[in-house]
């Protein structure tokens, strides 16, 4: 599989990604309960996850994520993300990424990540 560079990849992205490091929560549909995923990255439209668990492209998720207090409406509670999974790569050290694509936004969420990644793109911090 050819791998592409950072630049290339940037300039067919239609959103600015930025770092994040934060938990994700996602409740298991499987028998999983509830699974902890670390972010790496996010934009308006997803996210990159590192997953200890491997789940296939199309499966759909509820992920819960919270960003710092000041970017979500009525103080820093969870921000509730519907997402498909869109690639699923597993590393030689056994941990898999996960890039999930958002999915039917509300305004206000919408508004939230944008907000957070306008904000650390621009600044280089939250």
């Amino acid at each position: 599989m050819e791998r592409r560079g950072a630049a290339e990849l940037d300039e067919r992205r239609r959103y600015p990604r930025v770092g994040l490091e934060a938990s994700v929560a996602w409740r298991g549909g499987r028998g999983e309960g509830l699974v902890t995923f670390d972010a790496e990255n996010i934009s308006q439209g997803g996210l990159l996850l590192r997953a200890a668990v491997r789940l296939q492209p199309g499966s759909t998720l509820t992920l819960e994520l919270s960003l710092p207090p000041g970017f979500v409406p009525l103080g820093p509670r969870a921000l509730v993300l519907r997402g498909e999974v869109v690639r699923a790569e597993t590393h030689d050290d056994g941990h898999t990424s996960l890039a999930v694509a958002f999915l039917d936004l509300d305004d206000s969420v919408e508004e939230a990540l944008s907000k957070y990644v306008r904000r650390k793109h621009i600044l280089g911090r939250p």
